[in-house]
Parts: C-alpha cells; sequence; structure tokens
C-alpha cells in the first residue's frame, strides 16, 4: 500500500517538475458521467470465481518480476514488461519462462530508459518504446532484434493503430510542444494537433501503459482527470469523464499552494479518485480506480462502462474485499473474462476467498513472482 501511495506522490511532483501548466477546460466536449449514479454489484455476480484459472509466473533468476508491471496476454503467450528490470519477459499459458526481450543499456540493439511495449500481431513482433527521443526497437517473440524508428520528440507512452501508425503520449505540456498526444501515420507524417491544453489542462508524465486499441478505435486515459480519449486516424473524435463529486481533482487549485507537494498533502488529507488501469472489449471498458485519503488504507474498486449507453456498474464501491481490494486488474479476455496478478504474499487471499480446487497443484512461496488470475 504504501508503495502505491509513493507512487502517486511521484505522479504529482513530476507534473510539477516537468512543467505541467494551468489552463481552463475550454471547449471541452466530452461527456461527464457521475459516479455516483453508477449501479452497485457484487463481485460474484461479475466474476466467475468458481471458474477461476490461477497461473503461477515461474520464478528463476532470469525471470524475477519486480511490483511495478503490466501484463498482456497474446496468441499463447503471456508478456509481462517488467518497469524496474527495463525489458519485457515471456511465459507460456502455464507461467512457464520462456525467455527474455530486450536489455537496458545504450547499445543499438539495447533500450535507453524504456516506458512502454506493444505486442504486434500481425508481425509476430514486440515493440518497446525507449530513448532517446520517441525510439521504438522491435524483437521477435524469442528476443531477436529486428529493426528500430526513431522521432525526435519525447513521450513515455505509446501504440500502434490498425493502420500502422503511431500514437505517443507525452503525458505533460513541455518546452517541445503544448500538444501532448502526436500522431506519426505509416508514411511517417506526423500530426500533433491532439489534445490541446483546451481538452485536458494539465498533464502526467509517468503513468502506466496509457493506451488500448479495440476495433479500430484507440482509447488514452489520463489517470488524474479520470477521463478516456477517443481516437481514431490520428484525430480526437470523443472522451468521456468520470465525476467523483467532493474528491475530483481540482487543478485549478494549484496555483493556491506554495509548490507541488503542499496541495498533494491537501488532495490526500480530503481524499482523492484516480484511474489505476483499464481496457476496452468491443463496446465495454472496465476500470480500476483507485481511493486514497491519508486516514485511511488505499482502496481499489472497479467499474464496467458501456461506451454506447454511458450505463456504469460499480463493483463494491467501498473496496472493501480484502482479495479485490490487492488484485491488480490487467486486461479484458473473451468470453467475459478478467485476467487479474497478485503478489505471492497476497495470494493466500485468493486461497482464503475462493472455493476451489486449482489451488492443490501450487505451492507459492511469498518471494515468488506474481500470480495470474483469470475470472
Amino acid at each position: 500500500m504504501k508503495q502505491n501511495k509513493i507512487y502517486l506522490i511521484g505522479i504529482i511532483m513530476a507534473c510539477y517538475l516537468f512543467g505541467c501548466t494551468q489552463k481552463k477546460d475550454e471547449g471541452n466536449a466530452f461527456r461527464i458521467l457521475d459516479y455516483e449514479k453508477a449501479q452497485p454489484i457484487e463481485y460474484a455476480n461479475l466474476f466467475d470465481v468458481q471458474g477461476v484459472i490461477i497461473i503461477p509466473l515461474e520464478t528463476t533468476e532470469q525471470s524475477i518480476i519486480s511490483d511495478n508491471f503490466i501484463v498482456k496476454l497474446m496468441d499463447g503467450n503471456v508478456f509481462v514488461f517488467d518497469y524496474h528490470r527495463g525489458q519485457v519477459l515471456r511465459f507460456n499459458l502455464e507461467g512457464k519462462f520462456l525467455n527474455s526481450i530486450g536489455e537496458q543499456g545504450k547499445g543499438p540493439e539495447e533500450l535507453l530508459n524504456p516506458s512502454d511495449f506493444y505486442i504486434d500481431p500481425k508481425n509476430q513482433t514486440v515493440e518497446i518504446l525507449c530513448e532517446p527521443g520517441s525510439t521504438i526497437k522491435k524483437f521477435s517473440f524469442q528476443g531477436e532484434f529486428r529493426s528500430k524508428l526513431s522521432f525526435d520528440f519525447p513521450s513515455h507512452s505509446f501504440i500502434k493503430d490498425s493502420k500502422d501508425g503511431y500514437y505517443f503520449y507525452r503525458g505533460v505540456n513541455s518546452g517541445y510542444s503544448e500538444y501532448r498526444v502526436t500522431y506519426v501515420d505509416a508514411s511517417s507524417k506526423i500530426n500533433e494537433l491532439l489534445m490541446d491544453p483546451g481538452n485536458a489542462p494539465v498533464g502526467l508524465v509517468m503513468d502506466k501503459q496509457c493506451f488500448v486499441e479495440n476495433n479500430g478505435v484507440v482509447f488514452l486515459k489520463e489517470i488524474l482527470f479520470n477521463q478516456i480519449v477517443f481516437l481514431a486516424q490520428g484525430r480526437l473524435i470523443d472522451g468521456v469523464k468520470i465525476h467523483f463529486g467532493e474528491n475530483d481533482i481540482r487543478l485549478d487549485d494549484l496555483p493556491n499552494y506554495p509548490g507541488m507537494m503542499a496541495f498533494f498533502q491537501q488532495l490526500d488529507s480530503d481524499g482523492f479518485h484516480s484511474i489505476k488501469s483499464f481496457d476496452v472489449l468491443d463496446n465495454h471498458a472496465f476500470l480500476s480506480f483507485q481511493y486514497q485519503k491519508a486516514s485511511d488504507d488505499l482502496k481499489t474498486h472497479f467499474m464496467s462502462l458501456n461506451l454506447l449507453t454511458d450505463e456504469m456498474i460499480s463493483v463494491s464501491k467501498n473496496g472493501d474485499n480484502e482479495l479485490f481490494r490487492n488484485l491488480e486488474f490487467q486486461m479484458l479476455l473473451p468470453d467475459n473474462k478478467f485476467l487479474f496478478a497478485i503478489s505471492s504474499h497476497n495470494y493466500h487471499l485468493l486461497e482464503n476467498t475462493i472455493p476451489t480446487n486449482a489451488f492443490e497443484s501450487f505451492a507459492i512461496k511469498e518471494d515468488d513472482n506474481p500470480v495470474l488470475i483469470v475470472f
């Protein structure tokens, strides 16, 4: 819990240090959704807790995963991007470690400060975003270096769309440009007329994977605004913003404080919500929210959102289930399945909460790699 709180402090401090500016949200056409109107539902009515699938990721000297990672499943492979290691680890669906992809360093085939990754199913490659500027290095699933692309502008998250163009997110109105999303089409033409300050007044620079793609539309999350932006063909086409009432983060108040830390301390005292992770499949988005208040433990709760009707279903608004409070949402899977991860030292919560014989063949130690769970 303390580690997550430090992570949020880092996000806000980085926003301040890297030159976030305060501008009014003029002309914002995003749909505003009131979280209080979300229909509550119990965990057991959304997740198939009886049909749970357990995938313990093998722990070896070459495959140790830190507590800062994201997971993607593709073509029978489990890809884990470890932010501390700065590389991708590949496992099979039984959790057996297969190989690593990329390695930190300054060499032509190495990764300098990698920050995001994308799996290209068509070309069977893993693309990793790193420095300088926005450099994409491409590797085979087996870890062999293939090629690279380089652009001068900075970014920390990216995705490839169905037209082989790339969206890049800077997350901050920097000295490079006041625009925070850059689109590069397949012919390398650059379009920066996206996400100007009128649509999002302040950006962030330290968030995990910000983009997902579904049915030709790219979705971008901005966590402290609690908004999801819809992008297609290099243009902003729509967006939704989740409103939490008195627990919204009011960035317009920032100039009233002597510094970012004082502003954060006030937020922490009052309590605030932020998007932690999300995914989109067909017409539905699934979001993991984090509620933080100085006097309480961090609380995680989930929401299902119909992107056509704006219907919201909230899973445990109070975040009072200890198991689900410690789950890390990773991605949506077909057939209404959800992929989560849980740390090995919290694995006992799964055994204590969900009645299943799936645990009998696994002996999970506290220092082992995270365990993947499919509901």
